[in-house]
């Protein structure tokens, strides 16, 4: 008994020794500490995740999780513009990362973290792990570990996924499952807008539209597919943020169209028995449908079996087809009657049938016919009362049916007046008066629609009456009646008034509203006023409501009585693409005569150059000319023009080089070998004035043709102008900047009796050095070429072989006797016994082509003074001559103070009556400007003086005009004097536009004005204005010599017309 006791007393004190021992190492867990750590992998405080731009992510740093004694989850917060994954391949997510411990409450864990910044800037974040302890406090890892990151601001991005929606068939006028795509926005300054195409729509939580937004962050957007059209829709839907390019996503589907559907009830009629020649009782069939045609438009037709007869309404009813008109493809509930009419007996079935563009439906008829053999003739109805007319007639057709069995001859209709016009519908033709036969058919049957109006003149009868009777052999007759009450006694008329001007616009465009007015008459029906196709009619100035619809009609009813008052009627063309249309308006209103009114509309587009480009000459190779404005003018057109020219072949231009180039507005570099105009976007037209200049980089004439290209044309390819479009230039070489002269010994001239020798002794680089590379002599009787009679640049001066007086002049007086790059020329047929002067002029006009020079005609240009005073010839003085009858025996000229003092002396005088002083500017024309009284007969000597007192600026010409008793005169040689003084002149500006200001040394403005062109010829003249201006605006662009003098002074001075 004592080890039993004891066995069961260590049992029990063993189960309480295990509790109490649970329980105290319970106590003791719960009371340990609970720890977390968190503990970066790399070194660095703050853990610095370096610059990363927008939108980007860096590379990942791995983080060490720990904890201990734990009773509930350790949480790892991810902040803001940070992520943060469990693996460090990721996934990535700003979510919160958990961990639970295992049953001993401990912790180990890694997580990856990495730097995704939102906008540009430094982010310091801290991260740290905490857990909740057995009181429900927070521990937390210590100390936090600090996060910093650099965001690098990058261009404005859209970026979507996907980048494609396929949304398959979809039924019109429904909606789709929505799709969704993702959008993230970068360094964006604006939310992004959501833009829809056409068949689609966008939004979120179930609500769409054409367009939402998202904030400049991104989001998501749900797409559906809404189609309105049985087509093919594919498009892209656009996302756009200020700055940032646009992104797309492509987005397709098929629109269908839903079942159609025909309703027709009932499905079966049973007429019964009845007699050949008679018909039944109306039974009535009911049809309506959706969904009928794929266009909105058509009809459903309704036809009948032999033996059945149709009708809708009110009408006649015959055998059909009835078209039963579609409404955006819909029929609205339509009543079709039938009737059994047997023209022969038996039995007899088949269908009514109504057929619609996408689907039939048949309704299926019966009877039975009891056989009649006798002629039988009907007709329904027999009265037609057709209430009020005109004197023009009945505003209304009416009919009736005539039926006919058993027929051994024509059915003949006899009308009792001229007044009944009538004609069988069926087979179709004009209205007739008097009779009308109609043969049956091979059964000796017929149905006929008989249709019938009244006309007039009723001669004042207040009212009709009368008939038509059907008759044929054997056949009982039958009547119609037909009448009509009141008469009015004037006839129906429609007047139109006003005129319509041609429309223009583009397409797709209204063009401007036009009005013009109707009004009627006696009339018995409203006037229907039909536009033709692309025109829009309306009574008031609003077209709205026609939805861009054209070619539809109005009614006017009449408004007094039976008169129509004045209305007035708003038309306006929209013609669908580039079109001409000459149409009419009708205007209708039975009985009256319909009036046509001619309409004409264009949106064809028009371009043209209004005025020409003038050729210019004489521009130096390698420089520009003088701009041209030239005026481009279009009409209807809404893209941009391009407008450019041809490059015409030229064997000197083998690279093809442009020569003409443009400019919107003149100034120097915005001229471009092609411009693009843009159309005014509110008149669709064009009045752009083109600057155009000549930029020549070879010698020669240049060629070519403007043209212009837009797609607003049929042809959308470049096409040339068909009046005015030509450029031409001609280009000149560069002018010589040295010459040969007699001083710097690089000419020679020597005279042997009738023979000239000029010599050029040039350095062997001559052209380098600034020389011509050719040179032309000019020899005269004259000692000084005036500024009017030099060398023209772009001239090319033929020569007589080098014998004077028989070559080309270049004024009277003036022979070319030699042009060429030869070192020597030998000039002829001169007179021994006269002084010749001769003229000599560098110039260049070669251009090398490859390895070989070319001198190129008219291309020439001539060294000549820049301010162009006349030149003094080298003189070539002859063999003396007789002695004049007065014996002069010394004359000279010299400059002293601003005056030219003339002395001269005679050894000896016959009859000397005495002598004019004269004087000349060009050495040509001379005038007086003195007269000393001669000596008679003397055989001493006699001295004479004269002082000009105001001598010419520049260079004077002199000489002695002797005159004797009997009025015989002899010349004395012409002296030169240059007066250093230059006239005090101010001619500006240069180059001139429309007037030239002139301010003359002495003060004033009363001044004869003289402008010449290169050649010598007066182009224009007149007086110095008060103000010292002169009009140049009539002047065309070149290069002239303006001659101002009044008497003191006479300048001359080379200006540019611009």
């Amino acid at each position: 008994m004592k080890n039993a006791y004891l066995r069961a007393t260590r049992r029990a004190s063993s189960w309480q020794f295990c509790a109490l021992l649970f329980m105290l190492l319970s106590v003791s867990f719960a009371s340990l500490a609970q720890t977390i750590t968190l503990t970066p992998s790399q070194a660095g405080d703050p853990q610095d995740f370096g610059s990363v731009t927008v939108g980007q992510t860096s590379t990942p740093k791995e983080y060490v999780v720990t904890g201990s004694n734990l009773l509930d989850d350790v949480s790892v917060a991810i902040p803001t513009r940070f992520e943060a994954s469990l693996n460090a391949n990721g996934p990535f997510s700003g979510n919160t990362i958990s961990f639970s411990p295992d049953g001993s409450g401990n912790v180990t864990g890694t997580i990856y973290v990495r730097f995704r910044p939102t906008t540009a800037g430094v982010t310091n974040r801290t991260l740290f792990a905490n857990t909740v302890d057995q009181d429900g406090e927070v521990v937390a890892s210590s100390p936090a570990i600090r996060l910093t990151g650099t965001g690098v601001a990058s261009s404005p991005t859209i970026n979507v996924s996907p980048t494609a929606l396929g949304f398959g068939t979809q039924t019109i006028n429904t909606t789709s499952a929505p799709q969704t795509i993702t959008i993230t926005g970068l360094s964006l300054t604006d939310r992004i807008t959501v833009t829809a195409p056409t068949g689609f729509l966008v939004g979120n939580n179930g609500t769409y539209a054409a367009t939402t937004t998202l904030p400049a962050a991104g989001g998501s957007v749900d797409v559906v597919f809404n189609p309105t059209a049985v087509q093919n829709y594919v498009d892209v839907v656009t996302f756009s943020s200020t700055g940032a390019a646009n992104k797309t996503v492509s987005v397709s589907g098929t629109g269908e169209f839903p079942a159609p559907v025909l309703n027709v009830s009932p499905t079966s009629l049973n007429f019964g028995t009845i007699d050949q020649g008679s018909n039944s009782p109306v039974q009535s069939i009911q049809v309506s449908g959706d969904f009928l045609s794929t266009d909105g438009t058509g009809s459903v037709s309704v036809s009948a079996p032999s033996g059945f007869l149709i009708r809708t309404g009110t009408n006649n009813f015959g055998p059909g087809p009835i078209a039963l008109p579609l409404v955006n493809g819909s029929l609205a509930q339509t009543t079709v009657d039938v009737i059994f009419a047997p023209n022969t007996s038996g039995s007899f079935s088949g269908n009514i049938s109504f057929v619609a563009p996408r689907i039939t439906r048949n309704v299926a008829v019966q009877g039975q016919a009891n056989a009649v053999t006798t002629p039988t003739i009907t007709v329904n109805p027999d009265n037609l009362e057709f209430n009020t007319v005109s004197n023009s007639g009945s505003g209304q057709t009416l009919s009736f049916t005539v039926r006919a069995i058993n027929l051994d001859e024509p059915l003949v209709l006899t009308g009792s007046a001229n007044n009944i016009v009538f004609r069988d519908a069926t087979a179709g033709g004009g209205f007739v008066s008097g009779t009308l036969s109609i043969n049956p058919d091979a059964d000796k049957s017929l149905v006929r629609v008989i249709e019938v109006r009244l006309v007039g003149p009723f001669n004042g009868a207040p009212s009709f009456s009368g008939t038509i009777t059907a008759s044929s052999k054997d056949a009982a007759s039958r009547t119609v009646t037909v009448t009509a009450s009141p008469v009015l006694a004037g006839n129906s008329v429609i007047n139109v008034s006003g005129d319509l001007a041609q429309f223009s616009t583009v397409p797709g465009v209204p063009s401007a509203t036009q009005t013009y007015t109707v009004e009627g008459s006696n009339l018995l029906q409203a006037v229907t006023v039909q536009a033709p196709p692309f025109f829009q009619i309306s009574k008031t100035a609003d077209f709205t409501s026609l939805n861009g619809a054209t070619g539809n009609s109005l009614q006017f009813a009449p408004d007094r009585g039976n008169d129509l008052l004045t209305k007035t009627i708003y038309i306006r063309y929209l013609p669908p693409n580039a079109r001409d249309d000459a149409e009419s308006i009708l205007h209708s209103s039975d009985p009256a005569q319909g009036v046509a009114k001619p309409v004409t509309g264009t949106s064809q587009p028009t371009i043209f150059l209004a005025n020409a480009f003038s050729e210019v000459r004489q521009v130096v190779i390698n420089t520009t000319s003088t701009p041209q404005r030239i005026t481009l003018r279009a009409e209807r057109v809404r893209r941009n023009i391009t407008f450019s020219t041809t490059v015409e072949p030229n064997t000197f231009n083998p690279s093809n080089t442009q020569q003409f180039e443009f400019s919107l507005t003149g100034a120097e570099g915005s001229y471009q070998n092609s411009l693009t105009v843009s159309p005014d976007a509110t008149t669709f037209s064009v009045n752009q004035e083109i600057f155009v200049r000549y930029k020549p980089t070879y010698l020669g004439s240049a060629l070519g043709q403007l043209r212009y290209q837009s797609d607003d044309f049929v042809t959308s390819n470049q096409q040339f102008f068909q009046n005015n479009g030509l450029l031409s230039g001609r280009s000149i070489d560069t002018q010589p900047t040295k010459e040969a002269t007699v001083q710097d010994n690089t000419l020679r001239v020597t005279r042997s009796g009738s023979t000239a020798t000029v010599e050029f002794l040039l350095p062997p680089n001559y052209v380098a050095e600034g020389y011509g590379e050719g040179r032309l002599i000019v020899a005269s009787e004259n000692a000084a070429l005036p500024p009017t009679n030099q060398p023209v640049d772009g001239t090319s001066y033929q020569t007589g072989n080098q014998r004077y007086g028989e070559g080309p002049q270049l004024a009277p007086g003036y022979f070319s006797v030699y042009a060429g790059p030869n070192s020597q020329a030998i000039i002829e047929n001169l007179d021994p016994t006269k002084d010749y002067y001769f003229y000599i002029f560098e110039f260049n006009n070669v251009f090398r082509l490859g390895n070989t020079d070319f001198a190129v005609q008219t291309a020439e240009n001539y060294k000549t003074p820049t301010v162009p005073d006349p030149i003094i010839g080298i003189r070539l003085p002859g063999q003396p001559q007789p002695p004049l009858p007065v014996e002069l025996v010394s004359f000279d000229a010299k400059l002293h103070n601003a005056k030219v003092y003339l002395n001269w002396a005679t050894a000896q005088e016959k009859n000397n009556r005495g002598f004019e002083v004269e004087r000349s500017q060009n050495g040509t024309e001379f005038a007086s400007i003195g007269f000393k009284a001669g000596h008679g007969n003397s055989a001493r000597r006699h001295e004479y003086s004269l002082v000009d007192e105001q001598p010419l600026a520049g260079v004077s010409y002199y000489r002695l005009k002797q005159i004797d008793n009997d009025g015989t005169v002899n010349y004395s040689p012409v002296l030169t004097v240059k007066n250093g003084r230059v006239a005090d002149v101010a001619v500006y500006p240069n180059p001139v536009e429309d007037a030239l200001n002139v301010r003359l040394s002495h003060g004033g403005t009363d001044a004869d004005v003289v402008i010449s062109d290169l050649l010598g010829r007066t182009v224009m003249s007149g007086k110095l204005s008060a103000n010292g201006t002169f009009n140049t605006s009539n002047l065309k662009p070149g290069n002239y010599i303006v001659t101002i003098s009044n008497g003191v002074e006479k300048v001359t001075r080379k200006v540019t017309k611009r």
